[in-house]
């Protein structure tokens, strides 16, 4: 009786033999994260928690009567909504890692949370790589986004490296890391694809509107901590702990991309 699998054990053991041979150019991985959607889902998201905040403020006595342990009840519901404000956005983001070879770019996007995102393993022939553009991201991250001869688009980031305050964006070996690609592609016999100027949500106007609307949002956080803090509610300690640093953080951002749309450089 013949082996059914033969044939896909015999493909795979080549598969695997090619690669073992084959030594690649360059590696590059890092997380991405999907700005757009990923303040898309928050500006969805941070009302609702808001919402939910207060209502579990002003239904504290409700709550312990209907509950038991309902103060325990009450403060793990408000770690677990600040919490998904770290979750949420993260439901837009991939570890990301490109492999450059001599005749074609191995592209793999895997989601931050198992089984929720999108899996995209791609080999793209250096020959089809019809386009490159640079954008910015809402932190002036830099970001890479090459496009292939049938129109399908995919975006790179620089990692960071060191830790703590020694945290730094690895921006000389990401742009080297895009030049071996053009290196790689003029070598192989082709053009070298045109560089592009790339708007995404980072940049222009778009960028000083969601910054501001997050800044707001946030704003009516902390004037709810506040408001709950001065009438005696414990919530409002935990919602100013969660809203004063991010308003801050956001508030500067805002500030740093105001006063690049008004100069006319971002």
């Amino acid at each position: 009786m013949s082996d059914p699998f033969a044939k896909i054990r015999s493909r795979r053991k080549a598969q695997a033999t090619a690669a073992k041979d084959e030594t690649p150019l360059a590696t590059y991985a890092t997380p991405y994260l999907n700005r757009v959607w990923s303040i898309l889902l928050l500006l969805g998201w941070a009302p609702i928690m808001v919402a939910l905040t207060v209502w579990m403020a002003l239904s504290e006595q409700e709550i312990k009567a209907a509950i038991p342990y309902g103060t325990g009840a009450m403060v793990l519901g408000m770690f677990t909504l600040f919490a998904s404000l770290i979750f949420v956005p993260m439901l837009a983001g991939s570890r990301r890692a490109w492999t450059l070879f001599a005749d074609r770019l191995e592209i793999v996007h895997r989601p931050f949370i198992p089984l929720l995102g999108v899996y995209r393993r791609v080999s793209l022939p250096l020959g089809e790589i019809a386009a490159a553009r640079m954008g910015e991201a809402l932190n002036a991250m830099p970001i890479v986004e090459i496009e292939s001869a049938a129109g399908a688009r995919y975006r790179m980031v620089p990692k960071h490296l060191g830790k703590g305050r020694g945290v730094h964006l690895d921006v000389a070996g990401f742009e080297a890391f895009i030049n071996q690609i053009g290196n790689a592609i003029v070598a192989a016999g082709y053009p070298r694809p045109k560089g592009e100027h790339m708007d995404t949500a980072g940049s222009g106007l778009s960028a000083v509107v969601i910054l501001a609307i997050i800044t707001a949002l946030l704003g009516v956080l902390c004037l709810f901590g506040i408001w709950a803090t001065l009438t005696g509610e414990a919530i409002g300690m935990q919602a100013l702990a969660l809203g004063a640093p991010l308003i801050l953080l956001f508030a500067g951002l805002l500030r740093s991309r105001w006063a690049k749309w008004r100069a006319g450089t971002g």
